[in-house]
């Protein structure tokens, strides 16, 4: 054990100067010097004549003493006029006040309250029992002051006192561990109990070890005062007559009264001495000082000075710590799971670090503050100014004094001296156990072992030794930087450690949940779950008609709404008019309450009818213009008719009988003049407009109809008329005039125009009345297109000001709309006019749940507040869902395709990020074109959000959807194109060649390569890749390699099989099933395997190196029997026949076991309740319903376990053609695996054909100008076929064969993909479909 002692020069090298601490110097005088000599040269003389005690030998110096300071953010001493920096110190709180209110603002006008309470309801959770446990573990402190009044004034051997020390402590903190895990509490309910359990621990530890210091030294006090009262008798007793003895000179005897001077000072202080101290008293006021380490008595102030005001600075900085976890972490953090990790740092940093320094704030300066307050110590310093560390060694001994004096009185010191470590030993154990703590607190706040936590604790030893070289040791800033950024980000990783990860491996556990809904705030709480998407709703009503379900008018009402919303849009897109985009970035602000709904409509409906007023004015009126043009053009071209007779200008009357005649007769000029002015018979005329390319069809029908007694004539309308069916359109149209005799002709031909499309206008035969018509029409016209301009623009203002607020509607119906259909999914109870929901949603998140519930109700101010309970699992198998993020969603989109995975079997897709992108770069392996690929993914990646705006089409999202697939196929084939030397089919030279080439023959060009010392370092040496015999090589080695790859991927994708049967219960089928096929896997693809390795590693001098490959024929042809030319090993031929029959034996093995174990399990079981072999149990509720069923399904006596029941024939079919399945998959999977080397092989020979093609001839041009002409030329189309060739085609191939390689070959030995994907009910998904339906 350590003694403390006030203070000894020779004490200051055992202490590590790392470690030490000032002390405020006192002035010493001559004599003190003196004294301080004298007592040093009695020691050593003492220590000459007397054996001490091995205690005193350890005698070592606190350097922890203390005495009264106050804290470094001490408002009086920031504030004080000697500080310059009091300034900032004021800006910086008023920033804090401003950066409150602004919160607090921006909230209300979102959400409508100022303050949000979802973190609160979840610190708040079992608050009660939070305060009676912690409670209680305080009050168990106490019976540390009964151990050591065992070992004080009860006797116990010395020896006893550690291990009953050590037992209580482990056995009082374990069960404190335990505690938090029975009361599941939330993690800070979690985390505040566990650390103050530590803290506890520290202040039980430090008080029994310093009484048993004390103990210790009053018992070597009592030793030290026997030996100094022998030591004077001894004198006495030799004092002679003849000499005179001074007893007080003695050297001896002063320097043991000196001992016992400082032992007796360390035991007796002025208000307490030991053992009196050892009372519950005494205790009590230990427990209430902030301190950690255990002394008979500390400075002390008298009044209480400023307890109110570290209150309200307590209250205060938890405010603001609460407004950045509830906006600014909790959001990001429920995003977490489809978010980008780098994403989730980015807006992560700044808050993690705030909440630390507020965190730090409120338990160092305010709370440690107040308790030294109340409790009158003097000592503040409970942290010093480690926003200065340049070191994380000084930030350990800095930001947190009381810990830090915890572990270096009481770990470190005792190390070095109780357990006899070295100095560096000791700090080494110091971090270990600090690390291992705070590995601990995670671990019971995660509900996991992560090691995140410890191995970055650790990692700071490393990062003291990098702070202590002399770069860095002199350059304070630079240190300081370093510091900083060790800080952030080893903060915001310990904050990830604590979450929860996506679940890959399995899919995420599912609960079936009800949730009791008031139907005041049905549509509030509905969609609080949607903007979370955390519930699939499972339909109470299937057998109900859609018609007939509660909310079916709100559905009409909101489909109404939505026709006008549709035809707004469309006027809005017929006037080019641009709609304002919607700005808020969550579907949460959008949703409405019944009242704003009303108003929304309101709005709606005004707009809907003034544009169809509009609209119908604009058509009357522009139907009106088009009349008035072609009577303007009627006039205009009907005079000009009857002045000019005939159009053509004929003046030859043909006989119309004659066979050139025209189909209609014309008259002459004077005929038509004199039939104008009354001169001979009056012929009467119909005049109008036809559509220009009905003129030929419309002069038959009035020939044949009219039998020829007509004169007819017309004239084209220079300008385009528009449609007056649709104004949007124009048509060329003619004016016509048509002469006859008689009513009833021109009834007739009146008819006939009109079933044609033609238009009729009534013109006077007064020449003066058509000017004075024109005219007229001229003067309205021009009002006309007055009216028109002005109702155009107001139809457009109108129109202007639904653009800005349109999309916003089409949002809210759509989500409203959503929310009712959800709402007919539920039962709707008339008698509590409530609504009971029922559906599956993630385990982890019915804490989440349950918040959002609490926010709907308190936002609403709900008298009944929504209501959760679990449920228990039916029949039916849950869905399955995977958290994936925007990196994983891509690699799981792949596995999803070829089936969903069952209700918690094994995620293939967690192996598919690493082994898909690996295959396809077996295949594609090329440097150059791997890093072209490379960068196309980076250049999609870094611009993600900007490219997502973008509908290129159904290719380019699939593309871009599985960007980061491509970013690491890209990787991959960078690494597999160095280890296979191949950039744009050339190989590179990195390293120097192991082998020379010499050329044996003088007659021959051929040259003989000879190996040299050594292994090329990384990939294929370039001499093999510049040899004749490269291809032999390259198929030897690739067609290898892809067997070994196969193998090691199907063997893995075997062993998954017993990860599901263990989880899923099914021991029977890890017996009968997956063992033999292992044993005969390995007994043929791995000894095929075995032999290809072994063979690589042995050379064959004089004789040819046998075949693989007939060795693998032969074992089944020829069993027993191996050739001597084709022996690798002794021994062959029986170990060949060996696994021969092993591998047979498998076969009725996997036929037979599975069907007789489940024959023997009915058997036992055809009394008795049968065992579930499935991964899920269906529940029945025989009495009682759902409602009696607490959350935690402690009373299980009305739920009875179905078992479903299964032919047996059909387990005898089904281990059938599995066994036949797998034995002939055995190989033909392993063939295909070959795919491999083909690709591989087929790649790399395309890219070197047209290098050489392309290239090669580029480099063969004569002449400077056309080489410079040649080598562009040729580059160009190189690069084209490169890229549209080599990568898009190669590379699409590439990536169908190893998704082949992924479905068939892996997937099918372990996956079974008979899921169902989880389908939550969001806001997300709705917009998201809308988005794709518009598309």
């Amino acid at each position: 054990m350590v003694i403390l002692t006030r203070s000894t020069s020779s004490s200051k090298s055992t202490q590590p100067s790392s470690l030490k601490r000032d002390s405020p110097e006192k002035p010493q005088d001559s004599d003190s010097d003196a004294t301080s000599q004298s007592s040093s040269k009695s020691n050593k003389s003492h220590r000459q004549h007397f054996h001490l005690h091995p205690f005193q030998r350890k005698k070592v110096v606190r350097g922890n003493a203390f005495i009264s300071r106050p804290s470094r953010l001490d408002l009086r001493t920031l504030l004080s006029e000697d500080n310059p920096s009091r300034g900032f110190f004021t800006l910086f709180w008023m920033a804090m006040a401003f950066y409150t209110v602004t919160t607090l603002y921006q909230n209300w006008r979102i959400e409508g309250t100022p303050l949000k309470l979802s973190f609160f309801y979840h610190i708040s959770k079992d608050g009660f029992g939070l305060a009676l446990s912690d409670l209680a573990l305080i009050l168990s402190c106490f019976t540390s002051v009964l151990i050591t009044e065992l070992f004080v004034f009860g006797g116990i051997p010395r020896a006893a006192i550690l291990p009953i020390q050590h037992a209580w402590q482990l056995s009082w903190f374990s069960f404190c561990v335990y505690w938090v895990f029975y009361r599941d509490w939330p993690w800070v309910q979690s985390g505040f109990f566990v650390m103050h359990a530590i803290a506890m621990l520290m202040k039980q530890h430090s008080y029994i070890a310093t009484n048993r210091e004390f103990l210790l030294k009053r018992d070597l006090l009592t030793s030290l005062e026997k030996k100094h009262h022998a030591l004077v008798s001894d004198l006495k007793r030799n004092e002679s007559d003849s000499e005179e003895t001074d007893i007080d000179d003695n050297a001896e005897l002063k320097g043991l009264a000196d001992e016992i001077a400082q032992l007796s000072t360390d035991l007796n202080r002025e208000t307490v001495s030991f053992p009196n101290n050892v009372t519950f008293w005494n205790f009590a006021d230990y427990m209430v000082l902030p301190t950690l380490v255990y002394d008979l008595e500390y400075p002390r102030t008298t009044v209480p000075a400023y307890l109110v005001e570290k209150t309200c600075a307590t209250l205060g900085t938890f405010a603001l710590l609460y407004m950045t976890v509830e906006y600014y972490i909790l959001p990001v953090l429920q995003k977490m799971p489809t978010m980008l990790l780098s994403d989730a740092l980015m807006q992560l940093l700044l808050p993690f670090m705030v909440c630390y320094l507020l965190v730090f704030y409120i338990i160092f300066e305010c709370i440690c503050n107040g308790f030294a307050e109340l409790s009158g110590f003097a000592d503040r310093e409970f942290y010093d100014d480690w926003w200065n560390s340049s070191s994380f060694d000084e930030f350990a001994r800095k930001w947190n004094k009381p810990v830090h004096e915890f572990l270096l009185r009481h770990v470190f010191l005792e190390s070095l001296h109780n357990l006899k470590m070295s100095k560096n030993d000791a700090t080494l154990f110091t971090f270990l156990l600090s690390a291992l703590l705070h590995e601990l607190v995670f671990a019971v706040i995660g509900k996991r072992i992560r090691l995140y936590l410890f191995v970055m604790q650790m990692i700071q030893l490393p990062l003291i030794q990098f702070a202590r070289l002399p770069m860095i040791k002199k350059r304070k800033l630079l240190g300081n930087c370093i510091f900083w950024f060790g800080m952030f980000l080893f903060d915001e990783i310990s904050e990830f450690a604590r979450m929860e990860s996506p679940a890959m491996f399995r899919s995420e556990e599912m609960s079936l949940v009800q949730i009791y809904i008031p139907l005041e705030i049905a549509q509030p709480t509905v969609a609080e779950l949607a903007e979370h998407g955390l519930i699939e709703f499972r339909d109470l009503n299937a057998n109900v008609n859609a018609f007939q379900r509660a909310f079916v008018n709100e559905i009409r009402r909101m489909d109404e709404i939505e026709r006008q919303l549709r035809f707004l849009q469309s006027q809005i897109d017929k006037a080019n008019i641009k709609v304002v985009p919607l700005i808020q970035p969550l579907h949460y602000s959008l949703s409405r309450n019944q009242q704003e709904l009303d108003e929304m409509e309101r709005i709606i409906n005004g707009h809907f009818d003034r544009l169809e007023q509009m609209n119908s004015s604009y058509e009357a009126l522009n139907k009106k213009l088009i009349e008035l043009t072609e009577l303007r053009h009627v006039l205009k071209e009907t005079s000009a008719l009857l002045h000019q007779g005939d159009r053509s200008g004929s003046d030859t009357r043909i006989d119309p009988h004659h066979e050139n005649a025209p189909l209609l007769t014309t008259v002459d000029d004077d005929f038509l003049e004199s039939m104008e002015h009354g001169g001979g018979t009056q012929l009467e005329f119909i005049t109008g407009v036809v559509p220009r390319q009905r003129m030929g069809l419309f002069e038959r029908i009035l020939f044949r109809s009219l039998r020829g007694n007509l004169y007819f004539n017309w004239a084209e309308i220079d300008e385009p008329l528009n449609d007056p069916n649709n104004t949007d359109e124009t048509i060329e149209k003619n004016v016509f005039i048509v002469y006859a005799h008689g009513s009833q002709l021109l009834t007739k031909a009146r008819k006939i125009c009109e079933s044609l499309g033609a238009t009729l206008y009534i013109v006077d035969h007064s020449y003066e009345k058509r000017r004075e018509d024109t005219q007229e029409v001229a003067s309205r016209l021009s009002d006309l297109k007055q009216v028109l301009d002005s109702t155009q623009n107001n139809r457009r203002l109108e129109l202007k000001k639904v653009a800005f607020r349109i999309e916003e509607w089409a949002t809210i119906i759509l989500q409203e709309k959503a929310i009712h259909h959800t709402m007919n999914l539920f039962n709707y109870d008339q008698g509590r006019k409530a609504l009971m929901a029922e559906g599956w949603c993630p385990t982890e998140m019915i804490r989440t749940i349950q918040i959002a519930l609490r926010t709907v109700s308190e936002r609403t101010h709900a008298t009944i507040p929504p209501i959760l309970s679990k449920l228990p699992r039916p029949s039916e198998a849950p869905p399955t869902y995977h958290r994936t993020n925007k990196f994983t969603s891509g690699f799981q989109a792949i596995v999803d395709a070829y089936g969903i995975a069952t209700y918690r079997e094994v995620n293939p897709g967690l192996f598919t990020t690493i082994s898909f992108p690996f295959l396809f770069a077996v295949m594609f392996g090329d440097f150059g074109q791997g890093f072209l690929v490379f960068l196309f993914a980076c250049w999609m990646c870094s611009n993600e959000r900007k490219l997502a705006k973008n509908k290129w089409g159904e290719i380019w999202d699939m593309i871009f959807g599985g960007r980061y697939v491509i970013l690491l196929m890209g990787a991959f084939s960078i690494f597999t194109g160095l280890m296979y030397n191949d950039v744009f089919s050339r190989p590179v030279r990195l390293f120097e060649s192991k082998y020379d080439f010499v050329q044996e023959n003088p007659n021959s060009t051929l040259a003989v390569g000879i190996k040299k010392d050594g292994t090329y370092p990384f990939g294929l040496d370039p001499a093999w890749l510049l040899s004749e015999n490269k291809l032999i090589f390259l198929n030897s080695y690739k067609m290898k390699m892809a067997i070994i790859l196969g193998f090691i991927q199907m063997m893995f994708g075997i062993s998954l099989q017993i990860v599901n049967h263990r989880f899923f219960k099914r021991p029977q089928s890890i017996y009968a099933e997956t063992l033999p096929q292992i044993i005969m896997m390995c007994c043929i693809i791995g000894y095929l395997v075995f032999i290809v390795i072994l063979k690589w590693c042995m050379t064959f001098e004089g004789r040819t190196a046998p075949s693989i490959l007939n060795t693998l024929i032969f074992m089944f042809l020829a069993p027993g029997k191996v050739e001597k030319s084709q022996q690798l090993f002794s021994g062959q031929s029986e170990v060949q026949m060996v696994l021969l029959i092993t591998a047979g034996l498998c076969i009725p093995w996997m036929l037979v076991g599975k069907p007789y174990l489940v024959w023997k399990e009915s058997q036992q079981h055809h009394d008795g309740l049968p065992t579930a072999r499935g991964g899920y149990r269906r529940l029945d509720v025989v009495n009682g319903d759902h409602d009696d069923i607490d959350d935690d399904f402690d009373d299980m006596d009305d739920i009875v376990i179905v078992e479903e029941h299964h032919d047996f024939s059909e387990v005898v079919v089904h281990s059938i053609l599995h066994t036949i399945e797998f034995v002939l998959s055995c190989i033909s999977y392993t063939a295909s695996y070959l795919r491999l080397w083909a690709l591989s092989l087929a790649h790399a020979q395309l890219s070197e054909v047209l290098w050489d093609m392309v290239m090669g001839n580029v480099f063969l041009v004569k002449g400077e100008y056309m080489q410079v002409f040649a080598l562009m030329l040729g580059y160009y189309f190189w690069l084209q076929g490169t890229i549209g060739l080599l990568i898009c085609m190669e590379g699409l191939s590439a990536f169908l064969h190893a998704l082949r390689l992924h479905w068939v070959e892996f997937n099918s030995k372990f996956y079974e993909g008979q899921g169902r994907k989880f389908q939550p009910f969001s806001f997300e998904a709705v917009m998201k479909e809308r988005e794709e339906g518009s598309e």
